[in-house]
């Protein structure tokens, strides 16, 4: 039997679904293709919970990577 590839990560193909934000460094260095020509606005967001104990690093991730 010949060997076949199990996993589509094993040819380099597969679909993913992400935030512009999160895959825009992919998207402009090539490792990723849009599907689409148009993306989908998102009303989602991020919240930070914290103990007041560690609003100095929440303070840093805010404004990461800014």
């Amino acid at each position: 039997m010949p060997a076949r590839f199990r996993f589509l990560d094993s040819v380099s193909q597969g679909g993913a679904i992400g935030r512009m934000a999160l895959v825009l460094d992919d998207l402009t260095k090539g490792r990723l293709v849009p599907l689409f020509a148009k993306a989908v606005r998102s009303t989602a967001s991020y919240y930070f919970i914290s103990t007041s104990q560690a609003m100095d690093n929440i303070s840093t991730i805010e404004t990461w990577p800014g």
